[in-house]
């Protein structure tokens, strides 16, 4: 459906107004529906190829993560959890993903137009990837749902560019997002929408917020660990495997 621009521009004027440093925080979870794969990924895959999938991720459902953002500055991650040893018994399926992603960061700066990602890389140790903010073409529809106390608005991701390291044959996106809190952030780097994402989907995964925290004492810092790399450029040199 096409943007209702003047629905959004209304409730805009009802939005929650926050101070410069003012710092909200958001826990999201994070769990996998694979009853809505799009038809990209089941021509992909088979059945049995989809089940080995489910039950190598089945430990998602334990992990939560927090985005703490102002009016023009956010930071998202992974909170960290016990998940034991392989040797000792543990989940080995919450050990693996738990280490593909403990290291993962997103940061946003608005004001000085920096977009940085910390990714852990096989043989290359942590990365620091400097991004270009991009120009994200969301198609807003007139869907709306209540999550939470929130009035929320379903957009859809238009995936023919490259956009937040997807392309055309990436699983479908859509997200849900509230104007009632005009911010332009969410999880993981999605944004570039006029309120909050309180529900991302990136194919059979969906981050949801459980949590909204008002003026909490707590420091967005800037990313500064790891290898200073450019997404073009690292994507250069694993194209060379």
């Amino acid at each position: 459906m096409k943007k209702n621009i003047c629905g959004l521009l209304l409730l805009l004027c009802f939005s929650t107004v926050f101070a410069q440093n003012t710092v909200t925080e958001v826990t999201y979870k994070t769990v996998l529906n694979f009853a809505n794969l799009s038809e990209k990924m089941t021509d992909k895959y088979s059945k049995s190829e989809i089940n080995t999938i489910v039950n190598s991720r089945s430990g998602y459902d334990a992990f939560n993560y927090t985005l703490l953002f102002n009016n023009y500055e956010s930071l998202f991650w992974l909170n960290p959890i016990e998940v034991g040893m392989e040797s000792e018994g543990g989940n080995n399926n919450l050990v693996t993903l738990y280490n593909r992603e403990k290291d993962s960061k997103f940061y946003k700066n608005l004001k000085d137009k920096i977009w940085l990602e910390n990714f852990m890389s096989s043989g290359d140790g942590l990365l620091l990837l400097t991004l270009k903010e991009e120009k994200v073409e969301w198609d807003i529809t007139t869907e709306t749902k209540k999550i939470g106390k929130q009035t929320c608005y379903k957009a859809n991701l238009n995936t023919g560019k490259k956009v937040y390291g997807y392309s055309d044959m990436s699983p479908d996106i859509s997200v849900w997002f509230t104007p009632e809190i005009a911010v332009p952030f969410g999880p993981k780097s999605f944004g570039n929408l006029p309120g909050l994402i309180l529900e991302a989907s990136i194919g059979p995964r969906t981050y949801y917020a459980t949590s909204i925290k008002y003026n909490v004492d707590k420091t967005i810092n800037k990313l500064t660990e790891g290898k200073p790399i450019t997404r073009e450029a690292y994507r250069a040199s694993r194209a060379k495997f």
